[in-house]
């Protein structure tokens, strides 16, 4: 067409309730390291090149009653990888995180929705060691 695939309305209005978690806020281990990163929304980075590196949130908020909600994953990687995701210990399986053109290229992101549990009782652990990707932050959103 000469103009374009036409709108199909508004872009919806970002969840108030989304909250930030950086990679420099996290716990880690497994051979993880937290490094400075000037090209990361926080200047920080969570590097998880090696198997089993891990970073880990704790304390995150599933709201009064808990709920679904989605994990957003904001990342760099050189080439296409995939982080191995837990919820409160569960395995929710890989997360795939396609190249974005190099480890310092905050351009990715990859989602997974997930149930919490209510209150601030829940952790999320990214686990690496299958293609190298950096974590800049993730964003835990609930649903309505």
């Amino acid at each position: 067409t000469k103009t374009g695939v036409p709108s199909v309305g508004r872009a919806p209005a970002p969840n108030p309730k989304t909250v930030k978690y950086a990679a420099g806020k996290a716990s880690f281990g497994g051979g993880a390291t937290i490094e400075k990163d000037g090209a990361a929304a926080g200047g920080k980075s969570g590097n998880l090149q090696l198997k089993d590196s891990f970073l880990q949130w704790d304390k995150v908020n599933g709201g009064n009653k808990g709920s679904r909600a989605t994990i957003d994953i904001y990342y760099a990687a050189n080439e296409k990888s995939k982080l191995k995701l837990f919820v409160n210990d569960v395995d929710y399986s890989f997360v795939n995180t396609p190249s974005t053109g190099g480890t310092n290229v905050y351009t990715g992101h990859s989602l997974l929705t997930v149930p919490l549990k209510a209150k601030k009782i829940n952790s999320i652990k990214l686990v690496g060691g299958h293609g190298g990707v950096n974590v800049d932050y993730i964003t835990v959103s609930p649903l309505p």
